[in-house]
């Protein structure tokens, strides 16, 4: 499933740099560690798989959620915040996305957000907004 992620990912990064000119070679992802979750109310348990996609002065995240159901429903839904800093300029921010997932154990759809980090080192979270989970952090580098 990573490996869907990570292509789709680079892709849509090579496409966005190819739109714009770019000569800088795509930098490479970086994937955050699965973040364990309740989704739809607490109906639907299971896990969002996202990466990172640092890009010139901005880092894309690419999110993904795979649930599992006991309640007939057609979709499992977990609320998320990306959370960032930036370690050399001490800029920070926050950046949500609704991650959909088929209640089935099948990965659910490709959602993600961009946040405007500027270049430098950063560590990125993500959690989920008023439901249990354990959340997942990275690090890497924004050029």
């Amino acid at each position: 499933m990573f490996r869907i992620v990570a292509a789709t990912a680079a892709l849509g990064l090579a496409l966005g740099a190819a739109l714009l000119g770019s000569t800088a070679k795509a930098a490479a992802a970086v994937p955050f560690p699965a973040v364990m979750t309740l989704a739809s109310a607490g109906t639907c348990a299971g896990e969002i798989s996202a990466v990172a996609l640092p890009g010139r002065g901005v880092a894309a995240i690419y999110l993904r959620g795979t649930f599992m159901t006991p309640v007939p429903q057609p979709a499992c839904v977990a609320t998320t915040t990306i959370a960032w800093r930036n370690l050399d300029s001490g800029t920070s921010g926050t950046a949500g996305a609704d991650v959909t997932g088929s209640p089935g154990g099948r990965p659910g759809p490709i959602t993600g957000a961009v946040l405007p980090t500027g270049p430098g080192r950063v560590e990125a979270w993500i959690s989920t907004v008023s439901l249990p989970h354990l959340p997942s952090m990275v690090s890497f580098t924004v050029g």
